[in-house]
């Protein structure tokens, strides 16, 4: 056995003049031998650049064994710099760019800075005393955003004399008294731009000044927008009444789930500055409304509260809430993960509204509000055979999205309405107000029930809109064409972020064909959308949806200000700790992590009580690549035990017991999905409680798991989005969080995230990455170009999926209606590729006429007479030389830019298997 032992040598003094320092080289006076110091100076403008490194001159030679290696080694080193009086720390300069983003965030991040950069190690600062120091265990506190917005809010209400923006207050408000109320937002918001913002403008660098004053103006365009809202709801009687409703549809809504909605002013404000765009449509009605919001601030009650206002406006407008009106709001997720979130949600608004409008109506239960899940064959049946005999069997794959009834969380029977061949859900409690007033729930999740049925409010992944190239007949429905209904006022589309990439150039493409199917004459659909990290917003959103964008909040002139959004200062926040592997092998380093973690739950030195400590027994582990996760499996449970032993040991504690392990990633069924969501909110003392969860990018993308308090993430995820996504899920409600990412140190980028750890942590959305849409590069529209033509025309030319050839009368109506729609759309996005693109569609179009046997629109049986096969089909049919590349494809999906080819695996016997140019054959062991 050896010891290590302590040593603290004294402090020196390192002279710097120009770029030459002075120093001692090494520590030979203090009886330190083999270690020395090196100093190197920069002048920079009127400035000093140093770098200061450790270095150790022992030198190993080939007959050195371990444990002469161990001992010419220096453990936990640590240099610490203090600058003397006549001088000060410099923070690093940030490079701000020229671009408008670029000068934007210099503007709202001036006051963040960062003064070291470690080399393999890290770095951190007291800038106030001027020290820097070395840290191999760096750590920034990162404070929640208060969503209860400035002071300057409060104190209005209390000059008009009210107490809080309670949604259950406002349910007993006269009109008068909602207007007063609803001013307050406005009105303090316009007072603090004109007091505080101004000010602090003085303080503004002139280079930056534009820039503010332009901020400045958006946060005026909001104060305009929402006093037009507040001048709709006092002059026009049906909006005013659809905003009592849709507010006591939230009530409800948020009694059901057990907590009482206190509207935060960021919600108000949002929906202020949207409705009138929605019932008026006036101009700001093209502009996408983007939420920008940090994740957990209440994004989703938002815009929950905007749906149902819209789905009674629509009905009021027409006249009486008995009838019926189509499809009125489409909402659109990435991952099926985030739509099964948001559908139970969504499903408990929907059914409040109901029972309101059942109320409202005399109990007419003829044409209820209701919702619809269109997320495809892999999560709920296509077909109402199938779906039968999916509960028949108790398959996986089944049409119940929700287990648990909205109102009283009873247990929810699913059904079959032969005589209608519909799929029914009722409420087995005979005690509970909804299943008594509404004896079926109006929820539809199998395909052909939707497109029947036409729900009010439909939830639906990105993908699943590619159906209405392949199916046009029965989607159509969904934008409820050939009715007396107006076509869908409202489209949210969440998670804005992730629509980015091959998936963001696939969609782009698609939603000029959503565009066309829910506008009526001039008026498009109002475009909402949410995220909590973007960066480039505007140019995503015209290659998305050709749309400029209105950012709300809109910074101003500090990213830790919007007036809606403060940094808080009493929060709990999160702490995140950074690791490196330098030395070790990252495998060994996160099972030591890991093993630590899940055996200080037994520390009892805090004297923490069971449920303060209930957030920490289940340890996230965040892995970026399912690889990665299914390599960390084994290792976690294994290894991470042994580890967990030996801490047990050394502190001296019981060893904890660890029983169950699971996975949360994109390969689990739809099913397992569920259950694992509803066994993550089992605390530790519950028999089904999670004690690990590896889990992949699907974490990252709104999941709701509000007890999560622990995370250790391994490795830095692709995208600071990413990062920023999955570890929020840590810390939600009044819960500390820890994160702890282990940085690999033979990655070039894990090294850099690990040595400048304070310095980005302290300014998290800076570093948000922008997002590529590309929908009409070349590669895009080889994919896709010729099935947007083909689902235009098929709506402009009257065909459909059987009456599918282009004569030349179809052909001179796709010229004058389609093509101008089509390459307005790419002059607006992406003006270079306008001609090829032309071009592209008139040569298409030529070969389409060509084609005089075409009887189907898409048909992998008989190809020869399909316009369209699918991506799969052509890849199988050309491998094996059935037909030639020329045939058409469609794509089926916006995010397999590539077809899907299943293999199937079987074990050959050695008589069906000859090695090639010999006798030998492969025996069967």
């Amino acid at each position: 056995y050896w010891q290590r032992e302590q040593i603290e040598l004294p402090p020196q003094v390192i002279s710097v003049k120009g770029n030459s320092a002075e120093y001692p080289s090494n520590f030979e006076s203090a009886g330190i031998e083999k270690l020395r110091l090196h100093v190197r100076a920069r002048n920079y403008k009127d400035f000093s650049q140093i770098t200061v490194s450790l270095i150790n001159d022992h030198q190993d030679s080939e007959n050195s064994d371990f444990q002469e290696r161990n001992e010419n080694c220096f453990y936990q080193t640590e240099l610490s710099i203090k600058v003397k009086e006549n001088a000060k720390l410099i923070p690093r300069e940030n490079i701000g760019g020229t671009t408008t983003e670029e000068k934007l965030n210099s503007l709202l991040y001036r006051n963040a800075h960062g003064y070291a950069v470690g080399h393999t190690c890290s770095a951190s600062w007291d800038a106030e005393n001027n020290i820097v120091r070395t840290d191999w265990l760096p750590q920034e506190y990162v404070q929640d955003v208060d969503p209860r917005g400035d002071p300057l809010i409060d104190q209005q209400l209390n000059t008009m004399e009210f107490k809080s923006f309670s949604s259950e207050a406002i349910t007993k408000y006269s009109e008068e008294q909602l207007l007063s109320l609803l001013s307050v937002i406005p009105d303090s918001y316009e007072k603090w731009i004109d007091t505080d913002i101004e000010k602090e403008k003085e303080t503004v660098p002139e280079e930056l000044l534009d820039v503010a004053n332009n901020q400045i103006n958006f946060g005026r365009d909001a104060i305009r927008r929402m006093r037009q809202t507040i001048a709709l709801l006092k002059n026009n009687p049906d909006a005013m009444k659809a905003f009592f409703y849709a507010n006591e549809a939230m009530v409800i809504q948020a009694k059901w789930q057990g907590y009482k909605l206190d509207w935060r002013p960021f919600q108000l404000a949002f929906s202020l500055l949207t409705i009138e765009s929605i019932v008026d449509k006036s101009i700001d009605r093209n502009i996408m409304d983007l939420l920008w919001f940090p994740t957990g601030g209440g994004k989703t009650e938002a815009y929950l509260f905007l749906i149902a206002y819209t789905l009674f406006y629509r009905r009021l407008e027409r006249g009486s809430l008995t009838k019926s009106d189509g499809v009125c709001v489409i909402s659109r997720y990435t991952l099926r993960a985030l739509t099964s979130d948001q559908f139970q949600r969504s499903a408990s608004l929907i059914c409040a509204a109901e029972l309101i409008r059942i109320r409202e109506t005399g109990n007419n239960n003829k044409y209820p509000f209701s919702i619809g899940l269109w997320i495809g064959k892999s999560n709920t049946p296509n077909k109402y055979k199938d779906a039968v005999t999916a509960l028949k069997k108790q398959a996986t794959i089944n049409p119940k999205a929700i287990e648990k009834c909205p109102c009283c969380n009873g247990a929810l029977e699913w059904g079959a309405d032969e005589r209608n061949e519909l799929i029914i859900v009722k409420c087995l409690n005979n005690e509970c107000e909804l299943g008594e007033k509404c004896p079926e729930l109006p929820i539809h999740t199998v395909d052909e029930q939707i497109y029947r049925i036409r729900p009010s409010f439909i939830i639906a992944t990105v993908d699943k809109f590619f159906q209405i190239i392949r199916f046009p007949t029965r989607t159509n429905n969904l934008f409820n064409l050939n009715t007396e209904f107006n076509p869908p006022d409202l489209i949210i589309q969440d998670e804005l972020h992730l629509i980015s990439g091959p998936l963001g150039s696939m969609t782009g493409l698609l939603e000029l064909t959503i565009d066309f199917l829910c506008s009526k004459g001039d008026f498009k659909p109002k475009v909402i959308g949410s995220t909590a990290t973007i960066q480039r917003a505007s140019q995503q959103i015209l290659s998305l949806f050709d749309r400029e964008v209105f950012q709300f909040p809109p910074p101003l002139l500090n990213a830790d200000n919007s007036f809606f959004a403060k940094k808080s200062t009493v929060s709990s926040g999160r702490i995140y700790l950074g690791i490196t592997n330098a030395g070790r092998t990252g495998q060994f380093m996160m099972s030591a992590i890991s093993g630590s973690l899940l055996q200080s739950i037994n520390d009892d030195s805090e004297g923490w009580k069971p449920e303060d400590k209930d957030p920490y027994t289940t340890l996230c582990g965040y892995f970026n690549s399912i690889r990665e996760l299914g390599g960390a499996r084994t290792l976690l449970w294994e290894d991470a035990q042994k580890a967990k032993g030996v801490y047990a040991k050394i502190r001296n504690e019981n060893e904890r017991e660890v029983n169950d392990l699971q996975e949360l990633t994109g390969q689990i069924s739809q099913e397992e999905l569920k259950q694992a969501l509803m066994r993550l909110q089992k605390t530790a003392d519950h028999d089904d409680h999670i004690d690990m969860l590896l889990a992949s990018v699907m974490l990252s993308v709104g999941v709701n798991i509000p007890r999560l308090g622990l995370m250790v993430v391994n490795g830095q995820p692709k995208t600071m989005s990413e990062y920023i996504q999955a570890t929020s899920r840590v810390r939600r409600n009044e819960i500390p969080g820890l994160i702890i990412t282990l940085f690999s140190n033979s990655k070039v980028r894990d090294r850099s995230h690990f040595e400048t750890f304070c310095s980005w942590h302290n300014a998290f959305y800076r570093h948000v990455e922008a997002t590529s849409v590309t929908p009409f590069s070349s590669r895009s529209r080889d994919k896709g170009l010729k099935a947007l033509v083909v689902a235009l025309a098929l709506r402009e030319a009257m065909m459909d999926e059987r009456n599918i050839q282009l004569n030349a009368d179809r052909k001179k109506i796709v010229a004058e209606k389609v093509i101008p729609k089509i390459l307005k759309r790419v002059q607006s996005i992406d003006s270079m590729e306008s001609e090829q693109c032309r071009n592209e569609i008139n040569n298409f179009l030529d070969e389409w006429e060509s084609r005089d046997s075409l009887t189907y629109l898409w048909n992998d049986q008989h190809i020869n007479e399909s316009l369209f096969i699918s991506a799969e089909m052509a890849a199988q049919g050309q491998a094996a030389g059935r037909f030639n590349a020329g045939i058409w494809v469609a794509p089926n999906s916006a995010r397999d830019v590539e077809p899907d080819v299943n293999i199937k695996i079987r074990r050959f016997l050695s008589r069906d298997f000859v090695l090639p140019h010999t006798d030998e054959t492969l025996t069967d062991n």
